[in-house]
């Protein structure tokens, strides 16, 4: 099994690999579909378990030999997105296991965040009026990062933290789930598009958003509804191929 810790954390080593191998008892469970996500206490410390699920053997074969794991993307583009000055959850270890000179599986670490989803400012927790802060701020993120070559290739939602920063009353926010990400990149208002549609909120919901980044931009608003609706039905028809595909040969 191929380790890497963050020397921050080269003390609890052993019990980092404990918990690599599945030897520990999950104080709570957030996801147990596709990859496993729990939360895990170790020393008085909250960290967050990616346990990625075995992949079909193309990338077995691909992640031995040619391309970087999930596990291995997640902890460096931590650390890349930390070097660009955005917040995402410490990256404290990820560790890759093989059988038979093959890929098997890849885990991967992060210190606990107890910070809110931004997919539950809809929800009525928030009030209108801090809903277009938060809006306004997340626009504010989101423009910063593309204005520094950094590209979120999967910037939904519920993959983003916010908290409140007291001092300022503005929001701030902690990228999560990142293994799919781009650096050094300049990209086009078509890509740009692409990014912000992500967030994938209702469209109603997603109207607000798009009042708010026009308002921002200067850009013109049938052309932001445009490119957006754009990137929204394709997502539509993908989803609807993977299912009919599915359905062809019984999966559910």
């Amino acid at each position: 099994m191929k380790k890497v810790i963050n020397p921050r954390y080269q003390h609890l080593e052993s019990r980092l690999v404990e918990v690599a191998n599945g030897n520990y008892t999950p104080e709570f469970v957030y996801c147990n579909r596709r990859n496993v996500v729990e939360r895990v206490s170790i020393d008085g410390e909250l960290f967050v378990v990616k346990s990625y699920k075995k992949p079909p053997l193309i990338n077995m074969i691909a992640y031995r030999f040619f391309r970087k794991s999930k596990a291995r993307r997640a902890y460096e583009y931590a650390l890349q997105l930390l070097d660009c000055g955005f917040e995402t959850p410490l990256p404290v270890a990820y560790f890759e296991k093989f059988d038979k000179g093959l890929f098997k599986q890849g885990v991967f670490i992060a210190k606990y965040e107890p910070h809110k989803l931004l997919e539950s400012i809809f929800d009525g927790s928030v009030s209108a009026d801090e809903r277009k802060v938060i809006l306004s701020d997340f626009i504010d993120y989101l423009l910063s990062m593309h204005k520094k070559g950094v590209m979120p290739m999967d910037l939904n939602a519920g993959n983003v933290f916010y908290y409140k920063d007291d001092a300022t009353g503005h929001y701030l926010f902690s990228l999560t789930d990142i293994n799919r990400m781009k650096f050094g990149v300049k990209p086009a208002f078509k890509e740009m598009m692409f990014s912000f549609e992500q967030c994938f909120f209702p469209l109603t919901q997603m109207g607000e958003l798009i009042d708010v980044y026009v308002q921002k931009t200067g850009i013109r608003y049938p052309k932001v509804v445009y490119y957006v609706m754009s990137h929204r039905m394709r997502r539509y028809r993908r989803n609807r191929s993977k299912s009919r595909f599915a359905a062809l040969f019984g999966k559910k």
